[in-house]
């Protein structure tokens, strides 16, 4: 079988895979409160709209491939300090990576996506956070997977606790970074939960619109989507982006052209892109 075939074949299962927990997000949706057991923020009764924009992005580097491979490097194992502690029954495993010589450090914490770890999106973030002095946390899903009925919000704020004691983290300036499942697993935290995360990138990613409600504090959030994305649909998002500008999100729609849903061929110049925006907002 040629390494061709062989990716074509890794894709196609990596898009069952995909559809498979997007059903799965939309059972969840379905349910009483969500299915979200820490969803914390308390619904407005009249929101303030907040802006939408949306954007065709043809700055970035788009090659076709003919396999879908990617590992973490090594140089990415080796910079990122790997940590464990328990979370109610689960192990939870997490990595961080905190540049030298640096106080007050803005943090992003990356979700990955399904079937991944944090190394991937350590990967995906490496430079910048070299480069712009910013902290990371890429924690693993539990099961590699991010559910909304777990105990992850809770989890989040504690090791960025832990964090900002032990480093110096500016609690004013943690974001989310989420791919495919963290994307919407991401938008649904930056929404439901009042965690200590102040705006969010997502990257071929959205949740149902069903889940979302009016929070109590409205954050600013951006959406990068490939034309080409076999999971995630243009249309669909431009709605869910347009739902939470009506609940009071900042809400900003970055389409690709030629794009697909695999993040680890542009991922870093997506890192660069999002720090550039977040690094822009206002800050409190």
């Amino acid at each position: 079988m040629t390494l061709v075939r062989l990716g074509l074949m890794t894709v196609g299962i990596t898009l069952v895979a995909l559809a498979v927990i997007g059903a799965a997000y939309e059972w969840q949706a379905q349910q009483p409160d969500g299915g979200g057991a820490t969803a914390m923020a308390s619904a407005q009764a009249t929101p303030t709209p907040g802006q939408f924009l949306e954007r065709s992005r043809h700055d970035f580097r788009i090659r076709q491939l003919s396999t879908y491979e990617f590992a973490p490097s090594q140089a990415t194992r080796d910079l990122a300090s790997r940590h464990t502690g328990w979370n109610g029954l689960h192990k939870r495993v997490w990595y961080e990576v905190v540049p030298e010589g640096r106080s007050d450090m803005p943090l992003v914490i990356l979700l990955h996506g399904s079937g991944r770890d944090g190394l991937s999106l350590v990967e995906m973030w490496k430079d910048v956070a070299a480069r712009e002095g910013v902290a990371l946390l890429a924690p693993d899903g539990i099961g590699n997977e991010w559910s909304f009925s777990e105990a992850d919000a809770p989890f989040l704020a504690m090791v960025v606790d832990r964090m900002a004691q032990a480093h110096g983290i500016d609690r004013n300036r943690v974001y989310l970074f989420g791919h495919s499942a963290g994307a919407v697993y991401g938008q649904y935290l930056l929404n439901r939960v009042e965690g200590p995360w102040s705006a969010a990138v997502l990257h071929a990613g959205y949740a149902p619109t069903k889940i979302m409600r009016p929070p109590m504090t409205a954050k600013p959030f951006r959406l990068y989507l490939g034309s080409k994305d076999h999971i995630f649909a243009v249309e669909n998002a431009r709605t869910t982006a347009k739902t939470l500008a009506t609940m009071g999100h900042d809400t900003e729609l970055m389409l690709i052209p030629g794009h697909t849903h695999w993040l680890y061929q542009v991922g870093p110049q997506i890192a660069a892109d999002a720090w550039m925006w977040l690094d822009g907002l206002p800050r409190p």
